[in-house]
C-alpha cells in the first residue's frame, strides 16, 4: 500500500523521547473520554484526516471500538493494532498507535497545556513494563479477488439491497475487494471518474455550501467528518481542507481508481464516491449528510449528476 510511517523509523527518531504503553485499548479509550477535547489523526499513505472533539459514547463490539458523532466519530479495528507509544513536545502529549504490521495508523493528542498533568497521570497508569525490542513479522497486503464473478447474480443481489450497509456482505463474499464488485456491476451502478472530476466535485460542494460525510479509512480504523467545507486549497497536487476542528490533506498523485457508486435503498437510490490508492486500498468515502431512512439530498444529487 502507499507508504505509512513505520514503527522502526519512529523508534529511531524518538529513541529517548517515547514511552511504550500497554495495549489495553479498551482501558485507554475509556480514560481518553475523561480527558476533554482532543485531536485525533487517521493516517493512510495517501491522506491525513484530523478532527478535534471528545471521545464519548464508546461501544465495544468484536474488537471494534466505536464512537459516534457529534463528538469524535470513529471505528477502531483494534484486532489489527499492537503497539502504543507516547511522545511529548512543548507540554502537548501524543499517543501513537501502530498496527501489528508496524504501520502508524492513528494518533491522539492533547490540545492544551492544561491537560498536561492529566496526560502525565495517564502515561503513568498505562506504561508498559515490558520495553523489549519490537519485532514485526507480518506485512499488510491487499489481495485481489480473481475468481470469476457471475455478473447477473451480482447485479440481482445489488439491486435487492434495502440499505447501504448490505453492500459490505457482498464485498465480503468477493474477498473484501470492492473494486472487483464495482467492475463487474457495470455503469448502471458503478462508474470510474477522473481526478479532475473529483476536484470539480469538491469545488461544487464548496460552491453550493453542502454538508457532506467524509469517511477516511485505513485497514485498522475509520474516522468521519460531518459538515460543510467552506474553503478548499489546491496546491502541488494536494487537496487541503483546514477549518475549525477539521484538517484534511490528500495527495492526488497517490490516488488510484475513483468510483461513483449507486446503491438501492428502501428510500430510493443513493450515490457515493469511493476513492482508492494505487494498491487498491479504499482510503476515502464521500456521501451526503443524512440519517438512516432519509432520502438522498436533492442538491447532492444535482452535484453528482454534474460529474457523471
Amino acid at each position: 500500500m502507499s507508504a505509512l510511517f513505520k514503527i522502526n523509523d519512529f523508534l529511531n527518531t524518538n529513541k529517548y523521547q517515547s514511552v511504550k504503553l500497554n495495549n489495553n485499548f479498551v482501558g485507554i479509550f475509556k480514560k481518553l473520554s475523561m480527558l476533554g477535547n482532543l485531536s485525533t489523526t487517521l493516517f493512510t499513505g495517501t491522506l491525513t484526516h484530523t478532527v478535534q472533539g471528545k471521545f464519548a459514547d464508546m461501544h465495544n463490539r468484536s474488537n471494534t471500538l466505536m464512537h459516534f458523532h457529534p463528538n469524535i466519530d470513529t471505528r477502531l479495528f483494534t484486532a489489527k493494532w499492537r503497539f502504543v507509544y507516547a511522545t511529548e513536545q512543548d507540554k502537548i502529549i501524543c499517543l501513537n498507535f501502530f498496527s501489528r504490521y508496524g504501520d502508524l495508523v492513528y494518533r491522539v493528542c492533547s490540545t492544551t497545556v492544561e491537560q498536561y498533568p492529566l496526560f502525565k497521570d495517564f502515561i503513568s497508569e498505562f506504561t508498559d513494563k515490558d520495553n523489549s525490542t519490537v519485532n514485526i513479522t507480518e506485512s499488510f497486503t491487499k489481495s485481489k479477488y480473481t475468481k470469476l464473478i457471475d455478473k447477473q447474480v451480482l447485479t440481482q443481489k445489488w439491486s435487492e439491497m434495502t440499505n447501504v450497509h448490505q453492500a459490505s456482505k457482498i464485498f465480503k463474499y468477493h474477498g473484501n475487494d470492492p473494486t472487483a464488485v464495482y467492475t463487474a456491476l457495470g455503469e448502471n451502478y458503478a462508474r470510474k471518474i477522473s481526478t479532475e472530476k473529483l476536484i470539480q466535485f469538491f469545488n461544487l460542494i464548496v460552491e453550493n455550501k453542502l454538508k457532506i460525510m467524509m469517511f477516511s479509512r485505513n485497514y485498522a480504523a475509520v474516522q468521519c467528518y460531518v459538515g460543510d467545507i467552506p474553503k478548499l486549497v489546491f496546491s502541488a497536487d494536494k487537496i487541503n481542507i483546514s477549518i475549525t476542528d477539521f484538517d484534511f490533506m490528500m495527495d492526488t498523485n497517490k490516488l488510484g481508481d475513483i468510483w461513483l457508486v449507486t446503491k438501492p435503498t428502501e428510500n430510493g437510490f443513493v450515490n457515493s464516491i469511493s476513492i482508492f490508492d494505487k494498491e487498491g486500498n479504499e482510503v476515502l468515502i464521500l456521501t451526503d449528510k443524512r440519517t438512516r431512512g432519509d432520502a438522498e439530498n436533492a442538491d447532492w444529487l444535482e452535484v453528482i449528476q454534474k460529474i457523471r
